[in-house]
């Protein structure tokens, strides 16, 4: 078993929610929005997922407590107080709250396989809702900045360019160029800023991993093992997997290192185009 290096999730910045920073009213509820699918991509990821582990009977067993009576007493405690908080609190405040359990994750983790099992299947939950918190905060803008800024009937838009261009909003494509986010944010906005953030190849890194947990049961296959050198060095951590045997194992590192600068970028991403909604940035002609 790795080290899983859980922990590590812990110290995740999340984006800053303050919509008072923008003068769009786009980049406003897209900030917010943005703000919430973040808090929930990591803290209700960890949450549910920790809440999961310790409801279970996996880890009582396990040998690190005295009897297995003190390890149900021990497990029904702590799982029923996260339980009791889903859905009530913050992701942040639940962040806050694992956090303090950081010592009995490490025990349960150093003591059961199985349990070990369980917490990268968390780890890989927290990178798949990157994705999707990336992909709604893009098309959320995209689509925000037409209506606001675009007056004409909505078939002489941008958007009915890209329509009329066969862009898939949500297709992956077989290059760094092909990925359907660059290529509509490219036909909406035609601004040189906006394209260059996008170019980013973590990105295309985070697209992958999350079409590999979630299509392939993330056993490398032919595809993300020839994305890896192209994504460099978002995916050095798995630039060894032999392909259709080994599958990803992420650790916290990889993960933090993954998720936070995503969210950096996609916070800069709001930043532009609210700039470019207000005319501080050159719109298309």
């Amino acid at each position: 078993m790795h080290d899983l290096k859980f922990s590590r999730l812990f110290d995740i910045d999340l984006p800053d929610p303050d919509e008072s920073k923008f003068k769009s009213a786009t980049a406003q509820q897209a900030v917010r929005i943005f703000h919430d699918n973040a808090s929930r991509a990591v803290g209700g990821a960890l949450a549910t997922g920790f809440a999961a582990v310790m409801s279970s009977r996996l880890t009582t067993s396990a040998g690190f407590f005295t009897s297995v009576t003190e390890a149900e007493g021990r497990l029904k405690s702590v799982a029923s107080h996260f339980e009791r908080g889903l859905g009530k609190v913050s992701p942040e405040t639940m962040m806050e709250e694992l956090k303090a359990h950081s010592a009995f994750h490490e025990q349960v983790l150093s003591g059961y396989p199985t349990a070990h099992r369980a917490y990268e299947g968390v780890l890989k939950s927290v990178l798949v809702e990157t994705w999707t918190t990336l992909e709604v905060l893009c098309e959320g803008l995209y689509r925000g900045a037409v209506r606001e800024t675009y007056k004409e009937p909505w078939k002489s838009t941008p958007l009915e360019k890209e329509r009329k261009a066969g862009i898939s909003f949500r297709s992956r494509g077989k290059s760094i160029t092909d990925l359907g986010i660059r290529r509509t944010f490219h036909v909406v906005f035609a601004n040189a800023c906006i394209d260059n953030l996008l170019a980013n190849t973590l990105i295309d890194a985070l697209a992958n991993i999350r079409n590999l947990i979630s299509h392939k049961a993330g056993v490398a296959d032919k595809e993300f093992n020839d994305w890896v050198p192209k994504c460099a060095p978002h995916l050095n951590a798995f630039a060894n997997l032999k392909q259709d045997v080994d599958s990803l194992h992420p650790d916290g590192d990889t993960v933090k290192s993954l998720v936070e600068p995503a969210f950096k970028e996609m916070y800069k991403l709001i930043q532009l185009v609210d700039a470019w909604i207000t005319n501080e940035l050159s719109p298309p002609p």
